[in-house]
């Protein structure tokens, strides 16, 4: 397929994926606010209804009271107006009422009473009205009189012995409360909404406008029909932010589509006059160092580049025999003597730390203190244990090598991301000087020595310099990769240059007092360097800084295609949220369990030997995730990864153990599992594996 064939394509998809990507999110977004709408519509009237209902109870509540008593029946009979006078009218202002009214079962009205403080009232009290009172024991109704409407409450009088009423009524008794700004604005401080009171029907019984809902509540009279009407109105910030949101999206559409095109201009650029400018020249010049440059492009120029490859020169066969050297030093005095300063150093810290720690009336900011000392203690001590295995296994011929057909990428990217946040913690430049091809090298190498090579350079460049900056570069020559860490740190005396790659080996007392370290860095560089027949030497200028080279040889023939990389297999069968820890110790398995607990909705179980995994994953749910440590009783986890493999051999399964020396990741895979991590575990490698192997489980 021609490549500006491919280009058409290309923009054709693109252009039609922008036009979908925009129609889904404005349906989407359409939808999504219109639901909102209206599940806060029918909130906010059942809400006001209550608080309506609420203000209907209380002088519901005053009038049941008022109507099953002995005094109030006698004044039935004899019409006292002063008892009326004192309890009657006194209630209006007890209660913030309109206006009290006492009517005889004739119709007749017996007596009333005003708030002084407002203008009177008057009112009919129908027949077919006080009917359905009789019969109702009480009534809750609404009139509009002038331009206020009036809540009125009625109910039959008793004596005080039928608090349920089933005497016959003695007259009827009407309490009336005026819907005023004073009421009004204590509804809308229950309600959290703005009410208006209207009387008139409005148009429409729910209206949505701009960024506020509104509902409004028909207010009945005693037959039922309209009086009045309460419209409450209330913000919808939601939807303010969703039009913010829909705006932001469609700014974003423009944005991707103007992108689009910019990369398609550089496609065809990339793709085609670029290309054809090096084949010219390739062609005028015989220059075949260019010619992995055109091969990188399309299938047609890589056709192109091999013809002219084939014209230019005949085709170069080197065989490169791997000479591994095993380098010997005995370290075991030299072990003695260090052990005890570089070990207790950090010791020292954490039980101090931890010791400081028990104590109860520890302040918060002591306590970061010692968690932080903690922290570096056990860090540092982790380093120290490591570098004396290390040196240990060097020193005595023992150290494995498992080579592997390694991407340069793999080794390389996670070592620039880590010492590329170590520089700027410390405010030192970062420079990288690679070349462009270099992500297409592979090599035959251990690849965990080459990552202790690279990072004990790295920490040490980084350690000694204070200021100024750290240039990390690579020059791939014929057969040989040669890898430069250069500094502008404090440098290094000549009286110890030619001491430098010796075990325990650091400047002077001062630096030793400055800089912490057991000085086997460079010994663990110098032995391993030759252990994969390479070369490490240095250059250096007190005061000035530091230049480190590290040779190592490879195969130039060896690039590396899609089909080199190993991709995580993920078995996406898997659906449940079950994670399996074969752990022994139940510290470590505390540990695990919150970590992953935290950071994932997952549920776990626990095995305390390889026997009781398997027996697990035969007799129940088959876990989606198995963390296996290494080390346990009855059966340890190489031989239960064996047996689970052999019958569920797409369950994932993690090595996770203390052992930590040189091959055990090898020894691991080797025995089945998909990944490894050692102890004491590190939460952020811990997490990134889990991320990787429970992609489709939601985090917390």
């Amino acid at each position: 397929m021609g490549t500006q064939r491919k280009i058409l394509q290309m923009l054709l998809v693109a252009m039609l994926l922008v036009m979908l990507v925009g129609i889904i999110a404005t349906q989407f977004n359409a939808k999504r606010e219109q639901l909102i709408i209206d599940y806060n519509l029918i909130e906010l009237n059942r809400r006001t209804k209550a608080v309506i209902k609420e203000q209907e109870h209380k002088i519901y509540q005053v009038i049941y009271d008022y109507t099953y008593w002995d005094p109030f029946v006698e004044f039935i009979k004899s019409y006292d107006q002063a008892w009326a006078e004192e309890n009657i009218t006194s209630s209006i202002y007890s209660f913030k009422l309109e206006s009290a009214w006492i009517v005889g079962l004739d119709g007749n009205l017996l007596f009333q009473a005003f708030d002084s403080t407002q203008n009177e009232i008057s009112l009919k009290f129908d027949k077919n009205m006080l009917l359905q009172l009789h019969e109702n024991r009480s009534i809750n109704y609404y009139e509009n009189v002038g331009d206020d409407l009036f809540m009125i409450q009625g109910a039959t009088i008793h004596p005080t012995n039928d608090p349920g009423k089933l005497t016959n009524p003695q007259a009827y008794f009407f309490m009336v409360k005026r819907w005023n700004d004073e009421m009004i604005q204590s509804v809308e401080a229950i309600s959290g909404c703005k009410v208006t009171k209207l009387l008139n029907r409005p148009d429409s019984k729910k209206e949505v406008k701009s960024d506020s809902i509104s509902v409004i509540q028909v207010m009945k009279s005693w037959d039922k029909q309209d009086a009045g009407y309460l419209v409450f109105k209330t913000e919808l910030g939601v939807i303010h932010l969703l039009r913010r949101i829909t705006i932001q999206m469609e700014w974003l559409l423009i944005v991707c589509t103007i992108g689009i095109f910019i990369f398609l201009g550089y496609l065809l650029t990339r793709l085609v006059t670029r290309p054809l400018s090096l084949a010219s020249e390739i062609i005028e010049n015989e220059d075949l160092s260019k010619i992995n440059q055109l091969k990188k492009n399309s299938q047609d120029f890589e056709r192109i580049g091999l013809l002219i490859e084939q014209f230019v020169k005949q085709k170069k066969d080197l065989v490169h025999a791997m000479n591994l050297a095993k380098a010997s030093d005995q370290i075991k005095t030299e072990f003695l003597n260090n052990i005890s300063h570089e070990v207790r150093t950090p010791l020292n810290g954490i039980i101090g730390a931890s010791t400081l720690l028990s104590e109860p009336d520890i302040s918060l900011e002591v306590r970061d203190d010692m968690i932080a000392i903690m922290n570096e203690s056990t860090q540092r001590l982790l380093r120290t244990i490591t570098q004396y295995m290390d040196i240990s296994l060097l020193s005595s011929d023992n150290m494995p090598l498992y080579p592997v057909i390694t991407g340069l990428p793999a080794i390389l990217d996670p070592i620039l991301d880590e010492h590329k946040a170590a520089c700027q913690q410390k405010q030192i430049e970062w420079i990288v000087e690679f070349p462009t091809n270099y992500s297409h090298i592979k090599l035959l190498t251990d690849k965990s020595l080459v990552e202790k090579i690279l990072n004990h350079l790295l920490d040490n460049a980084i350690k000694f310099t204070d200021k100024g900056s750290i240039t990390f570069s690579l020059q791939i020559e014929q057969s040989l990769l040669v890898f430069c860490v250069k500094d502008t740190g404090v440098g290094i005396d000549q009286k110890v240059k030619p001491h430098i790659f010796k075990n325990f080996t650091q400047e002077d007392a001062s630096n030793l007092r400055r800089y912490e370290g057991s000085g086997l860095g460079l010994a663990i560089c110098y032995k391993a360097a030759q252990l994969l027949g390479g070369e490490i030497w240095f250059d250096s200028e007190k005061g000035i800084g530091t230049e480190f080279f590290f040779e190592l040889p490879y195969e130039d023939d060896m690039l590396l295609s899609k089909t080199d990389v190993n991709l995580p297999q993920t078995n996406h069968n898997m659906v449940n949220q079950l994670v399996l820890i074969a752990e022994d110790e139940d510290s470590n398995f505390l540990i695990l369990d919150r970590i992953i607990h935290k950071y994932f909705n997952v549920d776990i179980v626990r095995a305390l030997n390889g026997i009781e995994a398997i027996d697990y994953c035969r007799k129940n749910t088959i876990p989606c995730l198995i963390l296996m440590d290494i080390k346990m009783p009855l059966m340890d986890g190489y031989e239960a990864t064996g047996i689970i493999k052999q019958q569920f051999p797409n369950v994932p399964i993690i090595a996770v153990t203390a052992y930590g020396l040189s091959g055990d990741e090898h020894n691991a895979l080797e025995a089945g599992c998909d990944d490894y991590i050692s102890k004491p575990i590190n939460t952020k490698i811990l997490l990134d594996k889990l991320e990787k192997y429970l992609e489709y489980i939601t985090p917390k």
